[in-house]
């Protein structure tokens, strides 16, 4: 093994340092593991250098070198931003608000994206963004200092376990530790947290979070010369990786760029090895309080072809191993994470459920180990100032996780005596340009410096890895908002995130020919759950472009949930051959609503995957619209959209849809209640859900939602409608902290759930969210649409705005009409539209609204007032936008029912919300 006796700096600037001190420990004989005796490290003598004369406003870039080898730059250099030596002050002190550093800037790969940088419309899509800049630059800039401070003592023979209380200690310190709102993004180094001490080549990797945007980084710490090839490679690998990531670039491109720069070859004691990738680990997209957010990034070639997208936020990181480059579990596990889609399942043990609420109150969905655990305080000092220290907790740890609602992710490993070596950077994806959010307010620190001091090393480096859900999915990321979350007031953030872990294939049992895949993408917001493309499983394409109908036989669409009817006088229908007999007269009329409800469900699936900060209103209502019209084979009344699509905004809860010239642009501060319908035969399905992309509003969505499931467990035949509305108010009302202000959450009192008729999207029957309602009863046979609307506000909407929603009234009396442009539009509207809702967006289209009724066209040009005529004549009814209070925030969540004879079916229901 050589040893070099000596060390070269990295550049220093003669005007900023005077002084250099490349003093590292000497001397002392370093025992590992087995015993055997380290070689002797030799010292380097402080050394005087005269410098030019530095300037008054010069400030120093640090002067202490890292004493190990894999990265560069000085440990010390936070103090060129004001930082003391250690860092002792909050990051966010520092630096003005919006003011944290940019990180490094590249252009997206290929000619196609050559026009972002000059483009007006991006930058103003950026200008929109500032804020999630600024989060993600601030968990950023605590991540430099961070691991700045801790680079400073990885020395020969430290514990990791001292190493990683020390390092998670400034985290918390340094990003001002506040709950959900800010901390820990996940645990350190690479899944172990032991007390083994530093031997052998050891991946550090650990993340820092801001509102749930989680920052993840990583390097390796060596001191031994002959790993450098080893290092270098994984580095490389990664800056290839960050190279061919943008907007539009396929992950398997990527996938096999890293594996080209990885493989090489690193000649240690002796012996050559070949470098590999190591193939079933990943990068991977990140979500709000979601380490794992849906995409993955291959690190070999042959992944597949999803493209990244605008907006995203990726962390591309590299494993590079001397072994057989696939890892295996093994090993004592230390990290867990409570489970994004965890099942709601009703726990025995008592210690297990005490301990589920701690976990969801002090980690959401955030990684945590056993070690925070059994703190003083429980894993965190302001959300359990009063200790809540965790004793006797293993059994209680394991029922939670045999129940799926906690994950255990033990150590990943390669063959023994192997060498692994990491590299990992997060990027975001803007409208203009990537950044990689690494720039430091000094010299980088992800190059290896490959001729500082050496100090001979030997330890196992550990990584991580993800559960494998069902035996469907062979290559899975832990994911899916967990509608199960406990959202906790006092200002902080809902957890949503995934454990900090690494993509592993795992074998599974053999499939049998009629499984298939339950999709893989996530939704990139909050408010739902499952998977965007979950269509795929039944032979559907993804994006979904074959109709539905030809994906089902006649009579074989999924049938919805089924709930019996409430009331022991109802117990007699689930074993009536009477009723039994009823239902089968009536198998037509289900058949329909299921058709309808699987097109919505395909639709609202395609849908959620385009709704992003950045995307214009009017683009995401045009897409959606389109592919409900090509789902369910639009033929006039036959088939098509049951309404508009209603994506109001914020305080606006119902009935907004852009008019066209309505640029309106979703924002990540932004509530959005998606309302729409599919109609066959003019059985329409009425659902409707809410988008949200910061935490602090889960709350109030969780309130709407769990509003909404209490009033379906309530509807049925018999059922009263007052009774309903008094116990949605009881599940609704609630509080909400946004902003660090507490709101109380209020069902809206003038709005309501309805009854569905054919082709009458209200039936005469109104089903109240407040108590109070009348005694009037629900009726077998009979849809309904049980819909609850939740508001920070007064909890009582007006009109206002501009009106886009419009529909033929129902009973319309005959009105002589003499504008001829008002008999023309009316004639218009009841041969495209029928008494079925419309809006202004659907006029102007080239068909009229309907290219199978008007195939030969039929835009509506000049029509307002002709529009307005008729609605003073009481023919057409407007729908303006109903808004509480400005300022204020309303969700909204809906589903279809039918009454049927033995049950009720649920059948909107998806595994989305």
């Amino acid at each position: 093994m050589t040893v070099t006796a000596h060390s070269e700096q990295p550049p220093v600037e003669d005007e900023q340092i005077q002084e250099v001190d490349v003093e590292l420990d000497g001397g002392d004989q370093v025992i590992d593991d087995e015993g055997d005796a380290g070689d002797a490290v030799a010292t380097k003598k402080k050394k005087k250098k005269r410098g030019k004369k530095k300037s008054a406003g010069v400030k120093a870039k640090g002067s202490k070198l890292p004493p190990f080898r894999g990265v560069s730059g000085f440990t010390d250099s936070y103090v060129e931003c004001g930082q003391t030596e250690p860092p002792t002050i909050p990051v966010a002190r520092l630096f003005a608000a919006g003011s944290f550093p940019v990180g490094e800037i590249q252009e997206h790969p290929g000619d196609f994206n050559t026009y972002r940088t000059t483009s007006e419309e991006k930058r103003a899509l950026e200008r929109a963004e500032e804020d999630l800049y600024d989060t993600v630059r601030y968990a950023s800039e605590v991540h430099r200092h961070v691991r700045k401070f801790a680079q400073s003592f990885m020395k020969p023979g430290i514990k990791l376990i001292d190493m990683c209380t020390q390092l998670e200690k400034k985290n918390r310190e340094l990003v001002e530790e506040a709950g959900l709102a800010r901390g820990i993004g996940f645990q350190q180094p690479a899944h172990s947290t032991t007390s083994r001490r530093i031997t052998r080549p050891t991946p550090i990797d650990f993340g820092t979070q801001v509102n749930g945007r989680i920052i993840d980084s990583a390097f390796t710490v060596a001191f031994d010369p002959q790993f450098d090839p080893l290092l270098e490679a994984a580095r490389m690998a990664t800056e290839e990786g960050i190279k061919h990531a943008g907007i539009d670039a396929r992950l398997g491109d990527i996938g096999a760029a890293i594996q080209e720069v990885m493989e090489s070859e690193v000649t240690i004691d002796g012996k050559t090895y070949p470098v590999k990738s190591i193939r079933n680990l990943n990068g991977h997209s990140i979500g709000p309080y979601q380490i794992h957010a849906g995409k993955s990034v291959p690190i070999v070639k042959g992944g597949d072809n999803t493209k990244m997208e605008e907006g995203e936020i990726f962390a591309i990181e590299t494993f590079g191993s001397t072994g057989r480059g696939f890892v295996v579990e093994e090993g004592e596990c230390s990290h867990y994470a409570k489970t994004f889609d965890a099942p709601h399942v009703p726990l025995r043990l008592p210690r297990a459920k005490n301990l589920l609420r701690h976990i969801t109150r002090t980690f959401g969905t955030l990684p945590f180990c056993r070690r925070w655990l059994e703190r003083e305080d429980g894993g965190s000092a302001t959300i359990n100032p009063k200790g809540a220290k965790q004793e006797k907790y293993l059994m209680a740890l394991k029922n939670l996780v045999d129940n799926d609602l906690v994950t255990a992710y033990p150590a990943l490993a390669d063959v023994k005596g192997s060498y692994t070596a990491q590299y990992e950077h997060t990027i975001i994806l803007r409208p203009t340009c990537k950044e990689i959010l690494r720039t430091s307010t000094a010299q980088a620190d992800s190059h290896p410096n490959q001729d500082q001091e050496v100090e001979t090393m030997t330890a196992v480096a550990q990584t991580e890895k993800p559960p494998v859900k069902d035996e469907q999915i062979e290559e899975h990321e832990e994911e899916a908002d967990d509608d199960d979350d406990v959202m906790e007031g006092n200002g902080d953030a809902g957890a949503a995130g995934a454990s900090k872990k690494k993509k592993k294939k795992k074998r599974s049992k053999k499939k049998s020919a009629g499984n298939k895949t339950k999709g893989s993408k996530l939704p990139p917001f909050r408010g739902v759950t499952g998977f965007t493309d979950s269509y795929v499983e039944c032979g559907q394409t993804e994006p979904p472009t074959i109709p539905v109908a030809k994906l089902f036989a006649a009579g074989s669409f999924p049938v919805g949930e089924i709930q019996e009817h409430p009331g022991d006088f109802n117990t007699y229908r689930t074993t009536s051959e009477e009723k039994r007999a009823l239902e089968r007269a009536e198998e037509d009329l289900y058949d329909k609503v299921r058709y309808a409800s699987e097109v919505h469900r395909h639709v609202r699936k395609f849908a959620q995957g385009l709704m992003k900060p950045g995307v214009k209103l009017i683009d995401l209502c045009t897409q959606l619209e389109n592919k409900n019209r090509e789902l369910v084979e639009e033929a006039g009344f036959a088939r098509g959209i049951g309404f508009p699509t209603g994506c109001s905004l914020n305080h606006v809860a119902a009935h907004y849809t852009p008019n066209t010239g309505d640029n309106t642009v979703l924002s990540y501060g932004d509530v959005m209640k998606i309302d729409f319908g599919t109609q066959v035969d003019g059985r329409i399905i009425d659902s409707a859900f809410t988008v949200a992309f910061d935490p602090q509003f889960d709350p109030l969505l969780e309130a709407a939602r769990m509003a909404t499931e209490e009033g379906i467990k309530h509807a049925g035949i018999d059922a009263r409608l007052g009774d309903i509305g008094a116990a949605i108010q009881e599940v609704m009302e609630s509080e909400v902290t946004i902003d660090g202000k507490t709101y109380p959450v209020k069902s809206i009192r003038n709005l309501n759930g309805h009854s569905i008729g054919p082709y009458q999207i209200h039936a005469g029957k109104s089903v109240p969210i407040v108590k109070g309602g009348d005694n009037t009863k629900m009726e077998e046979g009979e849809i309904f649409a049980i819909e609850t609307f939740g508001s920070t506000g007064r909890g009582f909407v007006v009109e206002e705005g501009e009106c886009s929603h419009y529909a033929k009234t129902f009973d319309a009396p005959h009105v002589p009409l003499r504008l001829p442009r008002a008999k023309n539009l009316l004639r218009h509207i009841t041969r495209t539209f029928g008494t079925l809702p419309f809006c202004r967006r659907w006029l102007e289209r080239e068909d009229g609204g309907s290219a199978t009724i008007n195939p030969k066209g039929a835009k509506q040009e000049k029509y307002l007032m002709a529009l307005k005529n008729l609605v003073d004549n009481g023919i057409v009814t407007a729908y303006p936008p109903l808004v509480d209070i400005k300022g204020s925030y309303t969700a909204q969540y809906e589903h279809t029912i039918i009454l049927r004879p033995t049950c009720k079916e649920i059948l909107s229901r998806g595994d989305d919300y």
